[in-house]
């Protein structure tokens, strides 16, 4: 696979393990035949990987910050894809129809903590417990999905796990932690869940 190029700024999420955790698993079990949806595309990172190896599939990009939106267009424009994705700057996923996605991903904030001192706050802050925008983007995730859709995500150990794993329960009929690395200071993991409705 190519390289990537992206446009980087100090208002935007540069990719990072996480990201790269995400990547990967998207990459191991994506058949290249979904509508996909990408949740908080910050630099456009995640989904122009996608895309240079699923050359006939198509994907949103979705992010609440204009300088992510920007970052994630002007990326996929140097990467030869712009006429394989549609970037949109929105809430979440409130600006996407029910029911018609068929894979969704997201690296969402998940620090637990309530501050916002800027614009890259939005970025990396969880809210209290971890999981406040996780809970947002899986909520939205889920009512745009189709049936037995993919929706993958990242997690963290610093996040309330149990109340994740709850709520994935409630609405999701499987759940598997599919690639976790160590850190010094946490472990992270992909997780994929199917969901039939």
């Amino acid at each position: 696979m190519s390289e990537i190029a992206l446009l980087l700024s100090d208002k935007v999420y540069n990719p990072s393990d996480d990201s790269y955790i995400l990547t990967k698993t998207i990459s191991d079990i994506d058949n290249c035949l979904s509508i996909a949806l990408e949740l908080g595309s910050g630099s456009g990172y995640v989904s122009i990987y996608r895309m240079k190896k699923c050359r006939k599939s198509y994907t949103i990009m979705v992010d609440i910050s204009p300088c992510s939106v920007r970052s994630s267009w002007e990326s996929a424009k140097i990467n030869g894809i712009d006429d394989l994705v549609d970037v949109i700057q929105c809430d979440a996923g409130a600006c996407i129809r029910s029911m018609s996605i068929d894979t969704i991903y997201f690296n969402p904030p998940y620090l637990p903590v309530e501050e916002f001192n800027d614009i890259l706050s939005i970025s990396w802050s969880g809210g209290i417990d971890g999981i406040t925008v996780w809970s947002k983007f899986f909520n939205e995730s889920y009512r745009i999905c189709r049936d037995n859709c993919k929706i993958i995500f990242i997690v963290s150990s610093l996040q309330d796990i149990g109340k994740i794993i709850d709520i994935i329960s409630s609405m999701c009929n499987e759940i598997e932690f599919y690639m976790c690395k160590e850190f010094f200071f946490e472990t992270i993991c992909s997780v994929i869940t199917r969901c039939k409705k």
